[in-house]
């Protein structure tokens, strides 16, 4: 057997020698032309040399091309002239090697890589589809179809059909499922297109000429397509955007559907969702301006702030639901929780927690205080400030109240004027009626008054000055009477039951606005005076229309009254009288004495 072996070497020895093709098989079949040796079975192998690690690099001077298996690495090596290479892994130089698809062991990092050795693009396929390159223009593309018609460079393109259209822009991003799809279509100008970053599934999809915008979330910045300069952060913000510019929007839906308005700002989810063409909008809070629709320049802040603003422009809210329910209001300014909550009035300004809370109509009010002015619905040119001050004044124009809870009374009203803590009207619809003072109460028409019933002294440095100019005064008689009147009056000392006075003055208002007597002291004091319907009596049997009486037009609801000051007129009139007297009996006097 041996010597057949011996024998079969020589033979493939002499073949080769002779530059003959050997041929190995059991068919019969010639050897390939451009192989030496062409060995061929289908139940057989061909064997090479097995042997240790150590074995195999101790072989002396190995040829270039030299093929062993290392049965410690259970791996076929070959020699590459100075050193030797594992076929089937990471091995001494790394040329040659190959990368297996279930990872590789014994790599190094500063010489084994994946990728090309000269200056050409890197790409990736599946299915022999474009799906990932990086360009030696400074591109990165990942995904189906990300960025294949890209020529730019520095741009970075993540997901399926990201920057799909773009070919020449530059210095983009965007990362997400066709996100920036369309940019760079129809381009004609240097800039346009160019420095947009998407981030986001399908976020600037429709985006062409656009420059500058920053989208961040599902379809924000959506239908954008030449629109600049816009920020958009949250799911659908800024979706509807197609040339508005300058916009930015943080917050799931805002600034939905803005289309061309630009230079508006919303932060928070919905805020100014329904925006389309308004300008230099803020809004900052959940829903603030979230019908807006093509209103401008309204400022919001907190929480549903001017929510259902549609048409109104110029407004300014802070705080929870300020302005929320007004749709059409202009210039107003609120600034607390639900302040102006339903206006649709203009310059309107309110200040404090739910301070004109019903708004409405009414036009040119001022409002400072919690719960003021909370029920106005079409009262105009109004000022209340205090807690609670004009909380029930409906349609009531042109009033004053200073003060906490002052002029709660008022409803319907005008001109009227309150300054004091609870200073107020005793009865709605006055007109032109004043009450000055903590508690102050006035109850007619025309009327001031001044302090309340536990008020001991009014006065100050100099006298009351009435208006007496005889230019103005028209149908002037000599009819008063004097000593007729006066000796029909009856002077009396008195003291107030105060307690009564309050009751009367109070006894139609809620009991938190019932009078109390704060100066108990009072009930003592001692007065000197008349009493009004006395006075009245006396000068009606005269026939004398006095000045001084301050009659009330209902007494079951206002006091009677005594203007002092004009007692002196009759009075006078009585001295002029006795003068008169005096002197005519004098003249008789002296006659007497002469006929003597």
């Amino acid at each position: 057997m041996k010597k057949f072996i011996y024998l079969f070497v020589i033979m493939l020895l002499a073949n080769a020698a002779f530059g003959q093709n050997v041929a190995v098989n059991t068919d019969g079949s010639v050897a390939h032309a451009s192989a030496l040796l062409d060995v061929k079975s289908m139940n057989k192998g061909i064997l090479v040399p097995r042997m240790t690690t150590a074995q195999r690099t101790t072989i002396a001077s190995p040829a270039t091309g030299l093929l062993v298996y290392d049965t410690d690495a259970n791996s076929f090596w070959f020699y590459n002239g100075s050193a030797w290479i594992n076929i089937t892994g990471p091995g001494g130089g790394g040329s040659g090697v190959n990368w297996k698809l279930s990872g590789n062991n014994g790599t190094s990092s500063s010489t084994d890589f994946i990728g090309t050795s000269d200056n050409q693009s890197l790409r990736f396929r599946v299915n022999n589809e474009h799906y990932g390159m990086l360009d030696t223009n400074g591109s990165i593309l990942w995904g189906m179809h990300t960025g294949m018609n890209n020529t730019g460079y520095s741009n970075v393109a993540i997901g399926t059909k990201a920057l799909y259209n773009n070919t020449n822009i530059f210095n983009l991003v965007a990362v997400g499922d066709s996100a920036l799809f369309n940019n760079g279509l129809g381009v004609t100008n240097f800039g346009e297109g160019m420095f947009n970053t998407a981030i986001g599934s399908k976020s600037l999809f429709s985006n062409t000429k656009g420059y500058l915008n920053t989208a961040l979330g599902y379809k924000t910045l959506f239908n954008n397509t030449t629109g600049g300069g816009n920020t958009a952060l949250g799911t659908h913000s800024l979706y509807y955007n197609t040339t508005g510019g300058n916009n930015t929007a943080t917050g799931n839906h805002a600034l939905h559907n803005n289309t061309t308005g630009f230079r508006n700002s919303a932060f928070g989810q919905a805020a100014l969702a329904s925006n389309s063409t308004g300008n230099y909008n803020t809004a900052v809070g959940d829903q603030t301006l979230s019908a807006n629709y093509n209103a401008s320049e309204n400022t919001a802040i907190g929480f549903a702030a001017m929510y259902r603003n549609s048409d109104g422009s110029k407004n300014t809210a802070v705080g929870y639901e300020a302005l929320g329910w007004g749709q059409s209001g202009n210039y107003n300014t609120g600034v607390g929780h639900q302040v102006l909550n339903g206006n649709e009035g203009i310059y309107n300004t309110a200040t404090g927690y739910s301070a004109a809370s019903a708004g409405s109509y009414g036009s040119r009010n001022s409002v400072y205080g919690a719960l003021s002015f909370t029920a106005n619905y079409d009262g105009h040119q109004n000022t209340a400030i205090g807690y609670q001050s004009m909380n029930a004044n409906t349609t009531g124009s042109f009033n004053v109240a200073v003060g906490n809870s002052g002029l709660t009374g008022n409803k319907t009203g005008t001109y009227n004027t309150t300054i004091g803590y609870n200073a107020d009207v005793t009865i709605d619809s006055l007109t032109n009626a004043t009450a000055v003072g903590a508690n102050a109460m006035v109850n007619e028409n025309n009327k001031v008054v001044i302090g309340n019933s536990s008020v001991t002294s009014i006065g100050g440095y100099a006298n009351w000055s009435n208006f007496s100019d005889g230019r103005f005064k028209q149908n002037v008689k000599e009819d008063v009477p004097g000593l007729a009147f006066v000796n029909k009056l009856r002077p009396v000392t008195y003291t107030l039951d105060v307690d009564a006075i309050n009751d009367f003055t109070s006894k139609d208002l809620p009991a938190e606005k019932k009078q109390q007597a704060i100066n108990p002291e009072k009930k003592n004091v001692t007065y000197t005076g008349f009493m009004a319907q006395e006075v009245e009596k006396a000068a009606n049997e005269l026939g004398y229309k006095f000045s001084g009486i301050d009659k009330p037009q209902d007494a079951n609801k206002q006091t009677y009254a005594l203007r002092y000051s004009d007692f002196v007129v009759p009075m006078i009139k009585a001295i002029q009288e006795q003068q008169k007297m005096i002197k005519e009996l004098k003249k008789e006097i002296e006659d007497l004495k002469k006929n003597k």
